[in-house]
């Protein structure tokens, strides 16, 4: 199991993250959030959930299109990190179910599409809806 930092949503991804095995990165997140307790809203598969901010956080260590970017334009629009991955992992989702509904191959230039297109007073008003929503199993 993986020291409990490893993971920390409120900044840069600790120096071990590289290296660390993707199981333990996953393991990293869920204790995360479990860690988080209430203030994080329960999630119908907490694995996938954590699943999506490995694969964020590694597209931006990685250095994946628009990615960087996208965290620095959200960052400066005063949105909490950690609900910067949740935005890129939705933009993601999207993007990943687009391409296999319309057979693209190339769901990469959707997803950079999806992040430049993204503003953060929308995804704001996303989280405000959700968050409103009495279904505690969507986030």
């Amino acid at each position: 199991m993986p020291p409990p930092t490893l993971y920390d949503d409120n900044g840069p991804a600790d120096p071990q993250w590289a290296s660390a095995s993707h199981d333990d990165r996953v393991a990293a997140v869920l204790s995360h959030h479990a860690a988080l307790g209430g203030r994080h809203a329960a999630q119908s598969d907490p694995t996938l959930h954590a699943r999506l901010h490995v694969t964020i956080e590694d597209q931006l260590l990685a250095g994946a299109a628009g990615v960087a970017e996208f965290f620095e334009r959200f960052g400066a629009a005063g949105v909490r990190r950690h609900e910067i991955v949740h935005a890129a992992s939705a933009a993601f989702a999207e993007a990943m179910r687009a391409a296999a509904s319309s057979g693209q191959t190339d769901a990469g230039s959707i997803y950079a599409e999806r992040l430049a297109r993204l503003e953060p007073a929308e995804w704001i008003a996303r989280a405000v809806r959700r968050r409103s929503r009495p279904d505690p199993g969507r986030d």
